[in-house]
């Protein structure tokens, strides 16, 4: 009996320890918007998902944290990890030098393009190319603060007439151009392309899509506090799992149907 307690007792001993040094369960808060599919969505009942939101519970799953999603406009999220509000931002955000000197970025984990999305005329024409609705338009529309502000500011310099009109939301820029308020939609090419054909609204608005072919390839990355050299740790770990075990591509083939 001794002796099976002798036995027994390390064994216990060594599941406690063991338990204790995987166990993190520290728990992160992340900050993400309400309508950016693929990456990012409430379903009917308030819930949020989407790539960016498998993506960040798979590395929480694998670097052992919990994580709670807290849903609000773009506007002021980047914001809201300096007052600690929310610890990581996931919401497909581009990588840009502005950011970061302000935020710290995770390794990339997908990149993407840009893209302007118009109208059919009344007679049911399209434009042929990037350029030609460039030049033929003067009226552009995209989110508030988004990485596409500044692209749209650049279009605009370079061909020396234009208006911008900003919006709370990417879907608000489309609506726009399905209402005939804006000749011109632009924004990274990837959630663009989700509306206008996964969710058919070329079909129902008559819209359709011109991919910049100039346009260099921006990547996104999850974003936490300067200086969260432990958070950043974490994801860029977590992300070299699932890249490893073939988390990434189920993820991923879930939400963009290529």
């Amino acid at each position: 009996m001794f002796n099976s307690f002798k036995t027994i007792l390390p064994i216990c001993l060594t599941l406690i320890l063991s338990s204790s040094a995987f166990a993190d369960n520290e728990t992160y808060t992340v900050g993400t918007i309400r309508v950016f599919p693929p990456f990012t969505r409430t379903n009917e009942v308030g819930i949020p998902e989407g790539f960016d939101i498998d993506l960040i519970n798979a590395i929480a799953a694998k670097e052992n944290f919990n994580v709670n999603f807290k849903v609000q406009l773009w506007r002021g999220l980047l914001e809201k990890l300096n007052t600690g509000d929310v610890d990581i931002v996931a919401t497909a955000v581009v990588i840009t030098p502005e950011r970061q000197e302000k935020y710290d970025f995770s390794h990339p984990y997908l990149d993407t393009g840009w893209m302007a999305v118009l109208k059919e005329n009344n007679q049911g024409q399209q434009y042929q190319t990037f350029e030609e609705a460039i030049a033929n338009s003067n009226n552009f529309v995209t989110e508030t603060d988004g990485a596409g502000e500044k692209e749209v500011k650049n279009i605009i310099a370079e061909k020396s007439n234009g208006k911008l009109k900003t919006v709370n939301s990417t879907y608000l820029g489309i609506k726009d151009i399905a209402t005939s308020q804006s000749d011109i939609s632009y924004d990274i090419s990837r959630v663009l392309q989700y509306y206008v054909y996964t969710e058919q609204m070329n079909k129902r608005y008559n819209l359709y899509g011109l991919v910049n072919p100039n346009a260099k390839k921006d990547h996104f990355g999850f974003v936490v506090k300067k200086g969260r050299k432990d958070l950043l740790e974490k994801l860029n770990r977590g992300l070299k799992t699932v890249h490893y075990d073939g988390t990434y591509d189920n993820i991923y083939k879930k939400w963009f149907k290529e």
